[in-house]
């Protein structure tokens, strides 16, 4: 039997790029947050202990750090149930650690090439959703005759709105009735995760290899493009003055700059990003709507960002896995990653998670300089998406543990 070597000076069954590769497939499926096994518990679990095994073979070891957030996480929910006389179940704490610990254990395991080997990912996989997205378009009428077939590995709950949209790890098909065009949710659970996902690529490789047009760029650009998302739009024009800034030549400048002022009155004439933006900010003056499916009050972004807000700054220490009410004391659902996550983990959690992303991208550049307007991207697109219970938003934090090669 062919015995590989390791980077480490020890020898291994199973080569490295095979365990990272599987450590990467597993953590796509859940990030992407669509497949029905991601909402298992036992997945969950067993994928945890596929990690461990992993883990224990490249012989990493425990950082102090994570040991201590979970430390952390376990007494603001005890406090927080003392506090507030509300009842204590360690099952949900627990599993408020499982994103948590899934990103830990991937990062570890794959090391300080895991955002070079992440990204190579995104991309073949952002390739691959683009000819779907093509193939949808040109043959809307097959991808609905594939749900009975392919329906059955995404989460019911997505069904329930959407009752032909299926999932097969490299593309999600979920159409939007009443819509006149059609988004394209990539391999991400909608629209604007896979924007996210897609800036995220474009800002590890704009400060990696620089300023660069080629067909990375141009690929995630397409992809933003087609998923009509407002966050994703919003980043993209942040981009736009990066790249207006740091070209080569005063010409290209001046024109980038043109077309740039040119396009603005266009951009938000289009539905999805100036009356979006205007629905937002009435909608967070007047009553939320009503979410037939979990039969509570849905509010938009920025009224769950404004709820969130208060109620941390009433109890800054962090509410945990404890839900809060709005303002007529009734239970709602809303999406806003930054704030929840804010006032679940206080602002001792929140402020970790801001340092983290800074970290990041400056480990990212090599330890000198970058732009803030990459961390102004990523606030943008994480404050659209309820990335609080995602492992790809607790990577961020990796850059206080520490990462062998």
């Amino acid at each position: 039997m062919r015995i590989s070597q390791t980077v480490y000076g020890t020898n291994s069954l199973i080569p490295k790029k095979v365990i990272d590769n599987i450590v990467l497939f597993f953590l796509f499926i859940y990030i992407s947050n669509t497949a029905s096994i991601c909402f298992e518990q036992t997945f969950s679990f067993v994928l945890i202990g596929l990690f461990c095994t992993f883990f224990l073979l490249k012989k990493r070891r425990i950082d102090p750090f994570i040991v201590g957030i979970g430390i952390y996480w376990f007494f603001i929910n005890f406090l927080y149930s003392n506090v507030f006389n509300e009842s204590w179940v360690f099952n949900k704490v627990l599993g408020g650690l499982i994103p948590l610990t899934i990103s830990y254990l991937g990062f570890k395991i794959i090391g300080s090439s895991f955002w070079h080997r992440f990204e190579k990912w995104v991309f073949v996989l952002t390739v691959i959703s683009l000819v779907f997205y093509a193939m949808q378009l040109l043959f809307p009428f097959i991808f609905e005759r594939l749900s009975p077939i392919l329906g059955n590995f995404i989460a019911d709950f997505y069904t329930e709105a959407r009752p032909t949209a299926w999932y097969v790890f490299v593309y999600t098909y979920s159409p939007i009735a009443g819509l006149a065009y059609v988004r394209n949710s990539g391999f991400m659970w909608e629209p604007g995760a896979f924007a996210m996902i897609c800036i995220i690529a474009i800002i590890y490789r704009s400060i990696v290899y620089g300023v660069k047009t080629d067909k990375y760029l141009i690929i995630y650009v397409i992809a933003v493009l087609t998923t009509m998302s407002t966050a994703g739009y919003l980043a993209l024009v942040l981009y736009l003055l990066f790249y207006i800034r740091n070209s080569e030549g005063r010409i290209k400048t001046i024109l980038f700059l043109l077309l740039f002022i040119c396009a603005i009155p266009f951009v938000f004439q289009l539905e999805f990003i100036g009356e979006k933006l205007n629905d937002y900010l009435y909608n967070s003056n007047v009553y939320g709507n009503t979410n037939e499916r979990l039969d509570t009050i849905e509010y938009d972004r920025f009224t769950v960002f404004r709820l969130n807000m208060e109620r941390l700054l009433y109890y800054p220490l962090g509410y945990g896995v404890y839900n809060i009410k709005d303002d007529f004391g009734y239970n709602f659902v809303g999406v806003n990653g930054i704030a929840t996550f804010a006032r679940m983990w206080g602002i001792a959690g929140i402020s970790f998670m801001l340092i983290g992303i800074y970290k990041t991208l400056k480990k990212m550049y090599g330890g000198t300089s970058f732009s803030w307007l990459f961390v102004l991207m990523l606030l943008i697109v994480f404050f659209s998406n309820p990335i609080e219970r995602s492992p790809l938003f607790f990577v961020y934090l990796m850059p206080f543990c520490r990462i062998q090669k």
